[in-house]
């Protein structure tokens, strides 16, 4: 038997889907609960589809609860390898420049004086980001020294909030502009009753502080390629920058014709996906003079509403039809729990 979070409009709904058709015995559980470890007795395994918006909440423990379920022997989805640098851009900065992965070039400062001596040092633009978000969230294109000392003094000192109220607002607005539908109209009014609230009443109200991260900035590209791998399966899609923008991601401009993503991406992300040992991932790239770099990864990604013609598999060979990525995840699961 295995054991499900289940939290509505995540990966669980198809998970329980699946093991309904399949007659799989499996439990509902509450990882939140004080006596978790009770309600996993007589199970193999535990999927939990945990989020960065709920980062204050799961992301407080869950790293935590998957290692020690692994020590007790009991597999889980996803695992240590698969979510310890989960909403964490400087954890990833560090696992792919050690597995010599093709990272665009990175800069971490902890030291206030190195950052800001290092601002006369190179050419800009470059990107800042700060530790977590997705959705392009925090993520400000930087073009003098002195607006990046700006930003700098500023990450040590009050900090940079996780939750920006007028970012959130600007990118409603636009969304709203080119999907005029009800839920992003709903989106508008969210934001907008939530911009004179003081932080304490907003979501994520914390701050990142004490440190400071860049990456070289990509000229001349027009979208990025997000490459998603579940076991030996690849697909993936273009993600389209937004005019008088720099990002791709959270543009909801995309192409998924398999012929449009270059194999050699297809390849690399199957390769480095199992060199890492991930059960589920999604890399970003950026093409540059014919060279690729990565920029992100995350075991969890949005794709409801996408259409795929099919996917690779780990020969490269393009198997068409529709698939449930979800189904992929716990297949493979209980494949892995059984042995």
């Amino acid at each position: 038997m295995i054991a499900i979070h289940h939290r509505p409009g995540s990966y669980s709904d198809r998970w329980i889907e699946y093991c309904e058709e399949n007659n799989i015995k499996y439990k509902l559980v509450n990882c939140f609960d004080n006596h978790i470890m009770a309600q996993l007795d007589g199970c193999r395994g535990l999927m939990w589809h945990w989020h960065h918006n709920t980062r204050y909440g799961a992301y407080l423990f869950a790293k935590e609860l998957t290692y020690s379920l692994e020590t007790r022997g009991i597999k889980v989805f996803p695992d240590s390898a698969t979510a310890w640098h989960f909403d964490d851009k400087l954890g990833q900065k560090y696992l792919m420049e050690a597995m010599k992965l093709p990272l665009v070039p990175s800069y971490i400062f902890y030291d206030k004086k190195k950052a800001l001596k290092w601002t006369e040092q190179v050419t800009f633009p470059k990107v800042f980001k700060t530790r977590n978000g997705s959705g392009a969230e925090n993520v400000r294109l930087v073009k003098s020294a002195n607006k990046a000392k700006k930003i700098i003094r500023q990450c040590f000192g009050k900090g940079i909030p996780t939750y920006d109220k007028k970012s959130h607002l600007k990118e409603s607005i636009w969304k709203l502009r080119h999907n005029k539908d009800l839920k992003s109209l709903g989106r508008v009014g969210k934001y907008l009753l939530l911009l004179p609230l003081p932080p304490r009443f907003q979501p994520k109200h914390l701050v990142e502080k004490n440190y400071a991260y860049f990456q070289d900035f990509i000229p001349n590209a027009d979208c990025d390629y997000r490459l998603k791998v579940v076991g030996n399966r690849c697909w993936g899609k273009k993600r389209f920058v937004r005019t008088n923008d720099f990002r791709a991601s959270g543009s909801g401009m995309t192409d998924a014709n398999h012929n449009e993503i270059p194999i050699e991406l297809v390849e690399h992300s199957i390769k480095a996906a199992r060199t890492l040992k991930l059960q589920s991932v999604a890399f970003d790239y950026l093409y540059d003079n014919q060279k690729f770099y990565l920029l992100e990864m995350s075991y969890a990604y949005a794709y409801y509403g996408e259409t795929t013609d099919g996917y690779w598999d780990e020969n490269l060979n393009w198997i068409c039809g529709s698939f449930i990525p979800e189904y992929f995840m716990i297949s493979d699961f209980l494949k892995e729990s059984l042995k």
